[in-house]
């Protein structure tokens, strides 16, 4: 065989051995890394690897040839070759370029830093020059993160993106870090990686969207890992990006959100949900007091910034003032705080129960009450205590009281120096005493006994007084003379009827 056409022949068959057991040299040699040997490049091995295994393979092959052998030989001389590679001289023979061709990059991490790591939903790896990923299952998406790229082991391709199934071996290279996605693979990782974990679950408002309420993030229902950062915004403008916000008055009526976003080990974002911002919510106050009631009407104490309401289902009303209100019936008022530029109306306070007075009065169109003077006048003598009471505007309210103090009988005849009291609610609100024409004795009756203590004041020897006097007033002129004397006695025989004066 000539020196030309072994030559081919063995450059064929050191290409051919390549070709077949490149891969395997390939990943012996990546397996083989320990915390000294140098980072397995692409330059590495284009430039120097790949050369020094074609001379190695040629002049192992050539050593397994003699010049009388035929090219159907090749085969067996092939794999006999084979057969004496030593991994040992082939690194022998790269080692003097190869701390040349790599310089300062970094090394391969040692087998026993390596991680196996199980990605979960939307999962992300960052891996820096000289990290490896091997995936043990599953389907890994590799992406370029800033110029990086890796090297497919096994496809023997340098590239900046590639979908890795399972068995695939990568080495990022020194040109930039890589980013390795997944959703269930497991992996196994060497050196320096950081995995950005997705944030999963809600982030919610604690506290209430409420004027100068300080509102912070709750976060019990969100998944997430490394460090949050905070954005808070209005209607879709930026307003903060502290941990805590403060609601202002400006702020009333607008939208607002609160954004997380992970970083570190975490990435992504979660948002609350949009909240219209509130006023101030105030206290309820307490219940309302009156300041004055009368039979219609009813005041309460006003109070700086409240608001009534007459009813639970009343209107609320600035003025404390409730008019047009029936006599003797109880009613129910409350207040609040009204609402403000900042503060929304509070809740009600609790009632206050009133219960207007009485109109009634101790008046009279049949009789003359004098309440200054205290004395009821123009009843005349035998009058009962019914007819009485019949003849006053407010019946229903007036009783009558004889001399011991006792409520008179209705059939009973009214005297002179009783009571007549206007009673509300069995208190007694006011009395006069009674005046009766004639009866200057109190009796309820004229008869000679009264001529007689009329006739004494008269002399001097027994003076009346008071309604007593006043009731010896016959003819109604205001006072006590000898006419009415004159006219006791026509009565007394029956020449003059009486009638109640009103004095």
């Amino acid at each position: 065989m000539t020196g030309r056409v072994r030559r081919f022949w063995i450059a064929a068959l050191a290409v051919g051995m390549l070709l077949v057991f490149g891969g395997a040299g390939l990943a012996s040699a990546a397996d083989a890394g320990t915390a000294a040997d140098p980072l397995i490049t692409y330059s590495y091995v284009r430039k120097q690897l790949l050369p020094r295994l074609k001379e190695y393979m040629a002049d192992r092959a050539e050593a397994a040839l003699d010049t009388e052998k035929r090219p159907s030989q090749l085969k067996k001389a092939g794999r006999e070759a084979v057969a004496s590679i030593s991994l040992e001289d082939l690194a022998d023979r790269a080692a003097g370029e190869l701390a040349g061709s790599v310089g300062d990059a970094v090394t391969v991490p040692s087998i026993s830093a390596q991680r196996r790591v199980v990605l979960g939903d939307d999962w992300a790896v960052l891996a820096a020059p000289g990290a490896t990923v091997t995936v043990l299952d599953g389907t890994v998406k590799a992406a370029s993160a800033d110029g990086g790229t890796l090297i497919d082991v096994f496809g023997r391709k340098e590239r900046a993106s590639a979908s890795l199934a399972a068995g695939g071996y990568a080495v990022v290279t020194e040109k930039g870090s890589m980013s390795f996605s997944s959703s269930g693979a497991t992996v196994l990782v060497t050196g320096r990686v950081s995995f950005k974990v997705p944030v999963t679950g809600k982030v919610m408002l604690d506290g209430d969207a409420r004027y100068g309420e300080t509102l912070g993030a709750d976060l019990s229902r969100l998944s997430y890992r490394g460090e949050l950062s905070y954005l808070w915004t209005l209607d879709g403008e930026t307003v903060s990006r502290e941990e805590t916000y403060t609601v202002g008055a400006e702020d009333i009526g607008k939208e607002l959100t609160l954004t997380v976003v992970a970083s570190g080990e975490g990435c992504g974002s979660a948002s609350t949900r949009a909240a219209t911002v509130a006023k101030a919510a105030e206290d309820a106050p307490e219940a309302p007091t009156a300041a004055k009631v009368s039979y219609d009407r009813v005041t309460l104490t006003a109070v700086e910034g409240m608001e009534y309401r007459l009813g639970a289902d009343g209107k609320w009303q600035t003025s404390p003032v409730f008019k047009g209100l029936d006599e003797n019936t109880s009613y129910r008022f409350y207040m609040r705080r009204a609402e403000t530029a900042t503060s929304s109306a509070s809740g009600s306070s609790r009632a206050l129960a009133v219960r207007t007075s009485v109109r009634a009065a101790l008046t009279s169109s049949v009789y003359r009450v004098d309440t200054d003077a205290g004395r009821l006048s123009g009843a005349a003598a035998g009058l009962t205590a019914a007819k009485l009471i019949a003849g006053m505007d407010y019946p229903a309210y007036v009783k009558v009281f004889d001399a011991s103090g006792a409520e008179a009988a209705a059939d009973a005849a009214v005297g002179t120096g009783w009571k007549v009291a206007l009673v509300v609610d069995g208190k007694t609100v006011r009395s006069v005493s009674l005046v009766v024409t004639g009866d200057v004795n109190g009796d309820g009756k004229a008869t000679l006994t009264d001529f007689v203590q009329m006739k004494s004041h008269l002399l001097g020897t027994a003076k009346l007084s008071g309604v007593k006097l006043l009731a010896g007033d016959l003819n109604g002129d205001g006072q006590f003379s000898l006419t009415d004397f004159v006219n006791m006695k026509s009565y007394l025989l029956g020449n003059l009827t009486l009638t109640g004066r009103k004095v």
